[in-house]
């Protein structure tokens, strides 16, 4: 029978946590056996373990079997995934039904704070508005020579590269 030794870990630079709970549950080595595997399952770090501890054709194989795994795991679990939803539809569903007096008075509270907040808000923009308008201005102002020399240049860019074949 093959065993794992702390040693072994050790020389595989396992994590710290790692070779603590193997030194807490193994010792200084434990036998590979399915019966001491399901003792340390739960500690375990599988994908660790299977990238480290076997070989090459091992792991392959491994892979392969735990894939056949996965996806009978995948269909056993179906029918309690859908029985799960259905039953969690149901209570949304009830979850909705309750919510819709409390949703219902929220959306009548905010529509009268938003109106009250457009109201007090009119003012502010307004000043905001004229505030800015002069600014506005002076911008376009500004930018129309520049927008003119952009354009003149787009142009004679073009013609420069239709002439030059």
């Amino acid at each position: 029978m093959k065993s794992i030794t702390i040693e072994q870990l050790e020389s595989l630079d396992a994590c710290e946590e790692g070779l603590a709970l193997f030194k807490k549950y193994c010792g200084d080595y434990i036998e590979v056996t399915e019966a001491n595997a399901l003792k340390v399952g739960r500690f375990l770090d599988v994908a660790w373990a299977s990238e480290n501890l076997l070989t090459e054709s091992q792991f392959l194989a491994y892979e392969g079997a735990k894939a056949t795994l996965y996806k009978a795991y995948l269909r056993a679990r179906e029918p309690l995934y859908k029985a799960y939803e259905e039953a969690e539809a149901t209570l949304y569903k009830a979850y909705l039904r309750a919510r819709e007096p409390l949703y219902k008075a929220y959306e009548e509270a905010e529509a009268t704070l938003y109106k009250a907040y457009l109201r007090a808000r009119e003012p502010l923009y307004k000043a905001y508005e004229e505030a800015k308008a002069p600014l506005w201005e002076a911008y376009e102002e500004a930018n129309e020579p520049l927008l003119k020399a952009y354009e003149e240049a787009q142009v004679l860019g073009f013609v420069k590269a239709y002439n030059n074949d």
